[in-house]
């Protein structure tokens, strides 16, 4: 979907920039150190707290959400496209209500104090998750409505793509998670024969209708999914762990 230009976007997301990670490659394996860093009050975080990624994490409803909602464990939402990733920062500092003000006067006035403090932003197109993290640094990974390529020459830039599933699993704690959502049939049965093909990654679960099935009892939806529910659209879902 074409997003509308932002003008002086950099300068705008600046203002954000104690949610952001930076030079987020030389954070591979000091990721939990990062939610240390002060941001509003002192926030200490044990060495053994849960970290987890959303990769393609577009304007933010599902991690902003899901950080809030469990406050003992770690978020990083992950995202490429400057504006989406912009939209997402406005969301964790002023919620749906950013529209009516000047959004940088109210990051700078008491948006970063609101923001969750276990949650941060990286704007990377993820290649290789293990350029950006250790072996067994992640507890789960998160994969909403992802772009499906469908052609087959774009096959490798799939986020389920067999390489990519590899890498994921390199960076897995035992036992982690990738829980992967779609409204795409043709994507969601790409990604079910290429996990089930991935050595050493086993699905636990997997429903062809998500709405309708018991795993929407505690799904936070995307901006993405509110969309296609409200079209009638089903939601495909794939859950899959670390052997």
């Amino acid at each position: 979907m074409r997003q509308r230009k932002i003008k002086d976007l950099g300068n705008k997301i600046a203002v954000f920039s104690d949610l952001i990670v930076s030079e987020p490659e030389k954070k591979r394996g000091l990721w939990r150190e990062v939610f240390n860093a002060k941001l509003g009050s002192q926030h200490i975080v044990s060495s053994d707290s849960k970290l987890f990624a959303e990769i393609g994490s577009g304007k933010g409803r599902f991690i902003i959400k899901t950080a809030i909602n469990n406050p003992e464990n770690l978020y990083l939402g992950i995202e490429g496209h400057e504006s989406v990733f912009y939209r997402s920062l406005q969301k964790a500092c002023a919620g749906s209500d950013v529209s009516k003000f000047d959004i940088a006067e109210l990051a700078l006035k008491s948006g970063l104090k609101n923001a969750p403090k276990n949650l941060r932003f990286v704007m990377e197109y993820i290649t290789d998750a293990e350029i950006l993290f250790a072996p067994g640094e992640l507890n789960g990974i998160f994969l909403n409505f992802c772009d499906p390529w469908p052609k087959a020459r774009q096959e490798k830039r799939r986020l389920t793509s067999p390489a990519k599933l590899r890498s994921y699993l390199d960076v897995l704690i035992t036992d982690g998670f990738i829980r992967f959502k779609t409204d795409n049939e043709a994507l969601y049965r790409y990604s079910y024969n290429a996990i089930n093909e991935t050595s050493g990654l086993d699905i636990t679960a997997y429903v062809e209708d998500m709405h309708k099935s018991s795993f929407n009892a505690e799904n936070i939806k995307t901006e993405y999914e509110q969309k296609f529910v409200n079209l009638h659209r089903k939601i495909y879902y794939i859950e899959a762990r670390k052997l």
